[in-house]
């Protein structure tokens, strides 16, 4: 039977029949509409709420008839898509009070993983939820939500800054411009264990069509970074380092609103005022570990002894041995960051030579600690 209600529904939408479409939904009772919220159905229903409808009231009648189920009992990923399909597009204050509804009726044991499940979500993710989309009296009453029941425990996240420490592209004159950096990527999975737990920070603009996010993700995923989360500026505020840092902090501020008990490793770079960031971060309690990469030109070294908190590394070899030596991982992951970094540098043609000056430093070092 539901099966050839769900071709109905399909033939409905295929016509841009939108009221049809509506009015069948509406014929069906209360078990009915659970029933098609099932696994076996949810999705291809929930599918049209990402479409954009010609009539926007039908689309709120839908979604009231939708929602009209008890949604303590909806599954865990069709809360996702219900979420998801409530913030594309125009988010009206009505959808605001869906979205908090459904995330706050969501069971204690079940919060991390539907924030999990919204941060897998392309540039719609969690951070573009609660401070994009929302309005400030539901901003606030979820961030209460999240401090009162979020795991107290914590995990660790990384935060990671993208130009010059991920790739050379803004200042760095060690590499050619848009170089990854040799065995950035394997010190990062070795940092990380999920890629929600991972999150991109950068003083490249936010624009309205999320045009300059959609292209830094595109570039992190051909990197190897899979559904990268980035937080960005914005155009007014990537003329000056210090305007820059300020939204930096900002926006890790807000990260951390999300996720309260958390605690973050930093990776940034020497060409800004990354370490200043890290300063702030320390005192603010936040920091478990961070990392500055040095470009070039070098900055002096009394301006480095300023910042204690910080690791200063020129390669990510150099940085894998004094995440190790801090208990951030393990000898093997060590070694697995030396291999990939050698690798990836005996790759690069006219690699310079300084750079392999560097490698054969943490080689030295490297043997030293494999004889002792």
């Amino acid at each position: 039977m539901f099966d050839r209600f769900i071709k109905k529904l399909e033939e409905r939408w295929s016509r841009w029949d939108e009221r049809g479409y509506v009015a069948l939904i509406s014929r069906l009772n209360q078990t009915q509409r659970r029933h098609i919220l099932s696994k076996n159905h949810g999705r291809k229903v929930l599918r049209v709420l990402h479409r954009k409808w010609k009539d926007a009231h039908s689309r709120n009648i839908l979604l009231g008839l939708l929602l009209d189920v008890d949604i303590e009992q909806l599954d865990l990923e069709l809360r996702v898509d219900f979420i998801h399909a409530l913030q594309k597009g125009r988010t009206s204050f009505t959808d605001e009070e869906r979205i908090v509804q459904l995330i706050c009726s969501t069971e204690i044991s079940d919060l991390a993983a539907l924030k999990s499940g919204l941060e897998l979500r392309g540039y719609h993710n969690l951070y573009d939820l609660v401070y994009h989309e929302l309005s400030a009296s539901h901003r606030e009453r979820l961030l209460a939500y999240f401090s009162n029941h979020d795991d107290q425990e914590g995990k660790v996240r990384v935060i990671c800054d993208i130009d010059d420490t991920v790739y050379a592209n803004w200042k760095d004159e060690k590499f050619p411009k848009k170089t990854v950096y040799p065995g950035v990527l394997a010190f990062i999975s070795c940092l990380v264990q999920n890629p929600q737990d991972l999150v991109f920070l950068t003083a490249r603009p936010k624009d309205r069509g999320h045009l300059s996010e959609r292209l830094t993700r595109r570039r992190l995923q051909g990197f190897g970074f899979t559904d990268p989360v980035v937080l960005v500026g914005r155009w007014h505020q990537v003329h000056s380092d210090e305007v820059i840092l300020e939204r930096k902090w900002t926006n890790v501020q807000r990260y951390h609103h999300l996720y309260p008990y958390d605690r973050f490793i930093f990776l940034g770079d020497s060409g800004q005022l990354d370490a200043v960031l890290v300063q702030r971060m320390k005192r603010a309690g936040l920091l478990m570990w961070a990392g500055i990469h040095e470009i070039e030109p070098k900055r002096a070294p009394a301006w480095k002894q300023r910042f204690p908190e910080a690791n200063f590394f020129h390669s990510y070899a150099q940085a894998a041995f004094f995440a190790w030596k801090q208990g951030l991982m393990t000898k093997e992951q060590f070694e697995f960051v030396c291999i990939e970094s050698h690798k990836e540098l005996s790759l690069m043609p006219q690699c310079p030579p300084k750079r392999w000056e560097e490698w054969n430093e943490i080689q030295k070092i490297w043997k030293r600690e494999e004889s002792s």
